[in-house]
Parts: structure tokens; sequence; C-alpha cells
């Protein structure tokens, strides 16, 4: 149980700590419209960040339990859509990459590391 709770809180601070880092870097403001190249670049760096953060929580599982990485992916996906109704009227296509695509692959990147253990 601790330890998928430990997994949980990893991953997300893993995840979260990305996004923190990555948009002053990247200098994109992700509640403003953005352009083409900026979506997809931010897919492309925020969909390697959801493979870590899955592969972390099943890390520090250790055992074939999907139940933490099901659970974080959850929660990404609702931060991400409670973040959609509190802030009406600003883009939200970084909330919506998370829903549809971050929170999906997140569960891929723990399966991934299940896959390959031993």
């Amino acid at each position: 149980m601790l330890r998928s709770i430990l997994a949980i809180v990893l991953g997300y601070l893993f995840f979260t700590l990305f996004a923190v880092l990555y948009f002053p870097i990247a200098k994109i403001a992700p509640a403003n419209p953005a352009m083409t190249g900026d979506i997809i670049t931010t897919a492309i760096f925020s969909s390697i960040a959801a493979l870590i953060s899955g592969w972390i929580s099943a890390f520090v599982v250790k055992k074939r339990n999907l139940k933490p990485i099901i659970f974080l992916a959850s929660l990404i996906a609702l931060v991400a859509a409670i973040s959609i109704i509190a802030q009406p009227g600003t883009s939200f296509w970084t909330q919506l990459m998370t829903i549809f695509l971050l929170a999906p692959l997140v569960y891929f990147g723990g399966k991934f590391r299940f896959r390959y253990m031993k």
C-alpha cells in the first residue's frame, strides 16, 4: 500500500515538475493560444515525460500492479479537467492534450515497465 502511494506521488511529481520547468524554458504560455509548432513540440516532449512518469510509478510499485498507474493517469486527467472548468475563457489546449494524449501515455509507460520486468 505504501509503495502504491509513493508510486503515485513520485509519478505525479515528475510529471508536474516537467510541466513547471518546460513552459518557461520553451517560452510558451500554456494559457494562451499557441502556434502549431509550439503544440507539436509540447506534445513530443510532454509525451516523453508522461511515459517516464508511468515508468517511474511502475518501478516504485515493483510488482505487476497497474492500479497505481491507472490512478496516476486518472489523477492527471482529472486535474486537467478541473483546470478547464476553473479557468473559463482561457485557451485550454494543454489540458486537452493532457486528457487525451498524456494521461493514456502515463498508463502505457507503466505497462511498458511491467512488460519487460523480470
